[in-house]
């Protein structure tokens, strides 16, 4: 069992010390079992941008008489947005596929998305995010970030997140609103986006629905940042769309 902390590591301010007590828990957990959990990959010897050797990579230099065998793992690869990161234990750090400095609250967003994936698929019911834990105390934050500059990146053109979802690996949907579509930024987490076009009397609305398990995965200050990156990647897509 993954111990579970009696706060969640990222509360509060502190990145820094969410982010080593996150590594502490990880250097404890059942990795092999974790992997299976949250569609992950075990990677053994050096990863060059989502290059490192595989299990079966292990077993077949085994089999040609090999003896490079190496029980743990060196690090485990996860998919998050599309790109690939890598949760290197020699280094305690959360390294991408490209080489870029991964932001803080990025890493430990994967990690705490490692670290509590029950290994559960989603429910197929939809949440809004005062519907998670601690929502309501972070929805200021979370509005200003989420849903309100997206809603202006949508408003000339609505149509354009079907085109964007389809381009992020998500799909069009009828989840609600006038449009809607589903992405899934981490494996088994389903993120809905609907956006609302408005009338006279109300303005366009745009809003992140989550599948009702996420609340056993992510506490609200991680869907604050999982929401936010998706949002970004979807405007990033519309502003080179655009030009």
């Amino acid at each position: 069992m993954v111990p579970k902390p009696k706060k969640r590591a990222q509360e509060g301010t502190n990145y820094q010390a969410a982010l080593d007590y996150a590594w502490e828990i990880f250097q404890k957990t059942d990795l092999k079992l974790q992997t299976e959990r949250c569609g992950a990959r075990p990677v053994y010897g050096e990863w060059k941008g989502g290059r490192g050797e595989t299990e079966e990579d292990q077993g077949k230099g085994v089999e040609r008489g090999g003896d490079r065998i190496q029980s743990e793992p060196s690090g485990i690869e996860v998919e998050f947005m599309g790109g690939r990161y890598l949760l290197s234990r020699g280094r305690s750090d959360v390294l991408s596929e490209g080489g870029e400095e991964v932001p803080i609250h990025y890493k430990i967003l994967i990690l705490h998305f490692f670290l509590y994936h029950n290994g559960e698929k989603p429910t197929g019911e939809w949440i809004s995010f005062l519907d998670i834990k601690d929502g309501l105390l972070y929805s200021n934050i979370y509005k200003a970030r989420t849903s309100l500059p997206l809603k202006f990146a949508l408003k000339e053109n609505p149509g354009i997140l079907i085109e964007a979802a389809k381009n992020l690996g998500g799909r069009e949907s009828k989840v609600g609103g006038d449009l809607s579509a589903v992405f899934e930024p981490f494996h088994n987490v389903p993120v809905a986006v609907v956006f609302w076009r408005g009338d006279e009397e109300f303005p366009p609305e745009v809003n992140f629905l989550f599948d009702r398990g996420i609340r056993d995965i992510l506490p609200a200050e991680d869907v604050v940042v999982l929401a936010e990156s998706l949002g970004r990647e979807i405007r990033r897509y519309i502003r080179q769309r655009g030009s």
